[in-house]
C-alpha cells in the first residue's frame, strides 16, 4: 500500500456494507493518501473531495472516473490527502475506535 498514489475501496450502499467498517479503511486514511470509498458506511461520513472522493457506487467505471479527476488535479491529490488524515486522526485513531465501541457497548443496557 505503501507504494499506491491512491487508495480505493470499491462497494455500494445497501444492507451488508451500510452496516459494516472494511478494516483497511482506518488504515487508508492514516496512510495520507486519497481514497476513493462508496457512499456506504464511512462514505456517509467523509466529506466528498474533501476528507475522501465518494462514489453512489465505486464499481470499475466509476472508480477509473474519480482516479482521472484526481489525476488530472494540481490541488485534488493534495486536499484529500490531507483531509483524509485529518478524518483519520479526528474520528479513526484506535483510541477513538475503542471509546465509540465502549459507549455502543454501554448503550445496550
Amino acid at each position: 500500500m505503501a507504494a499506491a498514489d491512491i487508495l480505493i475501496q470499491p462497494g455500494w450502499p445497501g444492507p451488508f456494507d451500510d452496516e459494516r467498517l472494511p478494516a483497511k479503511l482506518p488504515e487508508y486514511f492514516a496512510m495520507g493518501r486519497p481514497v476513493i470509498l462508496p457512499k456506504t458506511n464511512l462514505g456517509l461520513k467523509v466529506k466528498h473531495l474533501k476528507d475522501g472522493y465518494i462514489l453512489d457506487k465505486a464499481d470499475g467505471k466509476n472508480i477509473a472516473d474519480a482516479v482521472i479527476e484526481i489525476y488530472k488535479s494540481n490541488s485534488l491529490p493534495g486536499i484529500l490527502a490531507t483531509g483524509g488524515l485529518e478524518f483519520y486522526k479526528c474520528c479513526l485513531t484506535p483510541y477513538k475506535t475503542k471509546q465509540l465501541l465502549k459507549n455502543f457497548y454501554l448503550s445496550l443496557n
